[in-house]
C-alpha cells in the first residue's frame, strides 16, 4: 500500500494533441480517501526540450523498415506532422507524389489507416531520444 506522504519524480514520454511526442519531468502524488483507498493522482509536468534530431541519421534508421530513400524522406516529414504540401515542397515534388509514396509505405507495411503510419514512424524518429 502507498503510503500518504509518498511522491515519485520520474522521465515520461507524453503526446501532444497533434501527436507528436514530447519529453518530461514528471512528479506525481497519489490522493487518498479518508479510508486510506488511493482516488487518483496529482502532480505536475514539466517538459524537456527536444534534442536536435539529424535527419540523414533518422532518415537512415526509417530506411532499415524496408523502404526507399525517397519513401523514408516522405516518412520523416510525415512523422514530424508536416502537412503533405509542406512536406512536398521541401522534398520538391508534388504533394500528390507525397501522398503516393506514404500510401505504398501503407501498402508493403500493411498499415490501414494513416494514424497508425503515424504512429508506428513517430516510434522510430524519437527513439533514440
Amino acid at each position: 500500500m502507498l503510503s500518504k506522504a509518498q511522491e515519485q519524480t520520474f522521465k515520461e514520454s507524453i503526446y501532444f494533441v497533434n501527436g507528436l511526442p514530447m519529453q518530461a519531468v514528471s512528479s506525481k502524488k497519489p490522493i487518498f480517501s479518508p479510508e486510506g483507498e488511493v482516488l487518483g493522482l496529482i502532480g505536475v509536468s514539466i517538459e524537456i526540450p527536444v534534442q536536435y534530431i539529424d535527419t540523414k541519421q533518422v532518415i537512415n534508421r526509417i530506411k532499415k523498415i524496408g523502404v526507399t530513400e525517397r519513401e523514408a524522406e516522405c516518412l520523416y516529414y510525415f512523422g514530424k506532422g508536416k502537412s503533405a504540401k509542406e512536406s512536398a515542397n521541401i522534398l520538391n515534388m508534388s504533394h500528390r507524389t507525397f501522398d503516393n509514396h506514404i500510401n505504398n509505405v501503407r501498402l508493403k507495411l500493411n498499415i490501414i489507416r494513416r494514424s497508425q503510419l503515424f504512429e508506428f514512424i513517430n516510434e522510430i524518429i524519437y527513439a533514440e531520444l
